[in-house]
């Protein structure tokens, strides 16, 4: 279904009717009743051959020739209400079936692939989130899900934060980080003995967990720059044993000169960072915004923003470069139907030449919205389509280059937003991935129904699915194959097989995996 505007009534073309039909079981096509409450604040599915909780797509856009369906998405849900929608997650962007969940962490963030030593890992952030900023650390699993570099920070008081984890071409991580300093809160009206909640990133050698660079930001930033007004919230007042916290970093990119760019919430600003000694070699945004705004204030006037990334994967080029920009600190907006303020994917190109900013493109969300925090902001390489994770508010969209909407997904009401018992998507990615589990795939009889549920955990190369029976296990037979659908096949059998297999195929019809034998308990099982 295609919902053109908040305003508009649903117009579905016989395309999308059709797109919409070949969607996973975990999706729903029902945006008023959706948002009405009908499905919960947290529609999810459960699954019979796993203990997996995964969330329901609403589906409000789906324009299936168009979609980018290259590779998998990534996302980690974030569920302040309970619930068990958690942990680093990878669905199929060709149905949006889910693909893989460890559900063994509260909380994760920023789950995607990155490279290192030429090799693809599964990297994410885990820990405990108290006011604002994270504690823990960024892990880094191989292709069969094995843990194999735990980062955090070093010597610098605290952990790693959930923000960012970054792995550069030089064998490093960078890691955004929370330290406190004692500090003199006097320009701001506070305390001479206040305590300040420093932004901070660490460049750390994966190896051997040594940071190899350093930086804060109240080393070259005023305190008096911060964009929110001091002790007005609920958290970081000067008084909170957290500290107050000016500039709230949460994002870091290493460039190939060696410098990197970074992004300041609450400073307003994305700045470069000099690899040499921690200077701003330039700032755009902000209070002391270096650049002439040729776009008539659209270009500089961004706020509160996130995922500032040079548009060159190589990062040689910083000429262009995207961010999501909130463009609001707290809710003032209604979502939807966001009228002033309203968050936007930001595409700027700037001339450091003239030192001028100018606006490429920008992509409101397809209903209008504000996301007061978090948000994510990805150019898809083969297509150059923009998938966007829309923070607090429960959205994942894709756009064309020529701002046409082609997908936009929902994980929670509207009206969960207010509350904040929705999901949040921090960040949202689509990226090649191949997982080859060490574990093997699960079988679940059910003799009540004569059905048998089949399902991989992180497999990604199943394309079929073969099913063996027989009255003994030395005497298996093939029964039927089924193309996998979604997560967890289901044969339908009756009456089921005293004894029964199952074995994945991949597109070539080659076995790369079977599971256990299961007994059903018929009276014809025998040894």
């Amino acid at each position: 279904m295609v919902r053109t505007s908040f305003v508009a009534s649903c117009i579905a073309s016989l395309v999308a009717v059709q797109a919409q039909s070949q969607l996973s079981s975990n999706t729903i096509d029902d945006y008023d009743g959706f948002n009405a409450g009908k499905y919960g604040n947290n529609p999810s599915q459960s699954y019979v051959s796993s203990d997996l909780i995964s969330p329901m797509f609403q589906v409000n856009t789906w324009e299936d020739e168009l979609i980018d369906k290259s590779g998998f998405m990534f996302i980690s849900p974030k569920v302040n209400a309970g619930g068990r929608i958690r942990g680093p997650m990878i669905f199929s962007k060709k149905d949006l079936s889910l693909v893989y969940a460890n559900q063994t962490w509260e909380t994760a963030w920023n789950t995607r692939v990155q490279q290192y030593k030429g090799k693809p890992y599964l990297t994410f952030w885990v820990g405990t989130e108290p006011q604002g900023h994270g504690l823990g650390s960024c892990l880094m699993v191989d292709q069969s899900y094995n843990l194999a570099y735990n980062i955090t920070t070093s010597n610098i008081g605290t952990e790693a934060d959930n923000h960012e984890c970054q792995l550069t071409p030089d064998g490093t991580a960078l890691v955004t980080a929370y330290p406190t300093r004692d500090f003199d809160m006097r320009p701001l009206n506070g305390p001479e003995n206040g305590t300040l909640r420093d932004s901070a990133f660490q460049e750390i050698d994966i190896e051997t967990g040594r940071a190899v660079f350093t930086w804060y930001a109240s080393d070259h930033f005023n305190i008096s720059d911060c964009a929110v007004p001091y002790a007005s919230e609920d958290y970081g007042t000067g008084t909170d044993v957290y500290g107050w916290d000016f500039a709230h970093i949460n994002s870091v990119q290493k460039t190939a000169a060696g410098d990197y760019l970074v992004s300041l919430r609450r400073l307003k600003a994305v700045v470069l960072i000099s690899g040499v000694d921690g200077s701003v070699i330039w700032q755009v945004g902000g209070v002391n915004n270096m650049f002439k705004d040729l776009s008539c204030g659209k270009a500089t006037n961004f706020g509160f923003q996130h995922n500032a990334n040079p548009l060159d994967p190589e990062h040689r080029d910083l000429s262009h470069i995207t961010m999501f920009d909130n463009h609001a600190y707290a809710a003032t907006a209604s979502n939807p139907g966001c009228e002033s303020n309203c968050s936007r994917l930001l595409h700027l190109k700037l001339d450091f030449d003239r030192m001028t900013a100018r606006v490429v493109a920008a992509y409101p969300h397809p209903l209008s919205v504000q996301a007061a925090a978090m948000g994510g902001y990805q150019t898809l390489p083969g297509s150059g389509n923009i998938l966007a994770g829309w923070g607090m508010v429960p959205s994942i969209t894709e756009h064309r280059k020529d701002g046409r909407n082609v997908m936009d997904l929902q994980l929670s009401p509207f009206s969960s937003i207010a509350s904040r018992g929705g999901a949040w998507i921090y960040r949202a990615y689509q990226m090649d991935w191949v997982g080859k589990p060490t574990w093997d795939p699960a079988l679940v009889a059910d003799e009540a129904t004569n059905k048998a549920y089949v399902s991989w955990n992180g497999a990604t190369e199943v394309a079929s699915w073969q099913l063996f029976g027989g009255n003994s296990k030395d005497a298996l037979y093939s029964i039927e194959t089924l193309t996998r659908s979604g997560f967890e096949t289901v044969f339908e059998l009756e009456p089921l097989p005293a004894v029964m297999r199952v074995t994945a195929l991949d597109a070539d019809g080659k076995a790369i995996g079977q599971s256990n034998i299961v007994q059903t308990g018929g009276s014809c099982q025998s040894n």
